[in-house]
């Protein structure tokens, strides 16, 4: 029977210290593979891999593309490349940024979720903004677990808090905490995955991730994901009486999908009297962030 063999841990501001406290109560007996994403600088290499190994027991390795997924090892994401789970095997692709990051927390939870389902265990550490929230909600939709540490005592509480102001968590926890439920919770059976299909949203987003389309397929998923985005939002603000973030409009077919994860209108101008009054003040640095023109394909770099 399936044990809750996968760990996704994401981190950011604050995260190197947390991370090294954490794997440091990690059990040497792991019946688990551990996968993490810090964002770090692309211009330099990372030395996540061997500040994690003096502290922990289990292997601690930068990933290499294509390499098959053993338990008992810590797998971290290289800078600038996003780390994916894929038919048992770590891989990792230069795909457009998510949230401002390459590595992103919420590419590498999405793929965990799709792949893994229930055996899947998602862990948010400290950090700004909310990298991660996306990626917890596909776990929980897909069966997974899911823990943040407890804003209050970590270094940078918005990431632990936008999971939490998200989605009803299983476990919010002081960090000395997590590792130790970590080793009980990797021991346990898994629920059975038939239980929990894969979103479209979720099943999208991994295939937008993985590189793999050709151009025009890659088009028509990105106007899916926009359509299955606007109708959940849609939804979701008729039923809390608020404004949707974007409202259908018969001119606007294409949508653009940025590296911030928001998916945009085609016709710029447009875009600009649809979104609501938060969003237009950051217009300007949203236009900006675009990564995905329609035309052209994804930028490289």
């Amino acid at each position: 029977m399936a044990t809750r063999d996968i760990i996704v841990i994401g981190a950011s501001a604050g995260g190197v210290q947390a991370l090294s406290t954490l794997v440091a109560d990690l059990s040497p007996n792991l019946p688990a593979a551990v996968f993490i994403v810090l964002h770090v600088s692309a211009n330099a290499p990372s030395l996540l891999p061997v500040i994690l190994a003096r502290e922990c027991s289990l292997d601690v390795a930068q990933v290499s593309d294509g390499e098959p997924i053993q338990r008992g090892r810590v797998y971290v994401a290289p800078p600038d490349q996003h780390l994916i789970i894929e038919d048992g095997h770590a891989r990792l692709v230069h795909g457009p940024k998510e949230n401002l990051h390459r590595p992103s927390i919420d590419t590498l939870f999405r793929s965990a979720a799709r792949w893994g389902g229930t055996r899947v265990i998602g862990v948010i550490l400290t950090g700004a903004r909310d990298d991660g929230k996306v990626g917890m909600r596909a776990v929980q939709q897909r069966g997974g677990l899911t823990i943040v540490q407890d804003p209050l005592e970590a270094t940078f509480s918005s990431m632990p808090m936008s999971v939490l102001q998200d989605i009803r968590v299983d476990y919010s926890l002081p960090l000395r905490e997590i590792a130790p439920l970590l080793n009980t919770l990797s021991c346990e059976v898994a629920d059975e995955e038939g239980r929990f299909s894969v979103p479209d949203e979720v099943e999208l987003e991994s295939r937008i991730a993985e590189q793999k389309m050709e151009s025009a397929e890659l088009i028509a998923s990105v106007e899916q994901l926009g359509r299955v985005s606007f109708e959940k939002r849609a939804r979701e603000a008729e039923k809390h009486g608020e404004e949707a973030l974007f409202k259908r409009d018969p001119r606007a077919k294409g949508y653009l999908r940025s590296q911030t994860g928001y998916r945009l209108f085609e016709q710029r101008d447009k875009l600009c009297e649809l979104l609501t009054t938060d969003v237009r003040k950051n217009r300007d640095w949203l236009f900006e962030s675009l990564e995905y023109p329609l035309a052209g394909g994804p930028k490289r770099g």
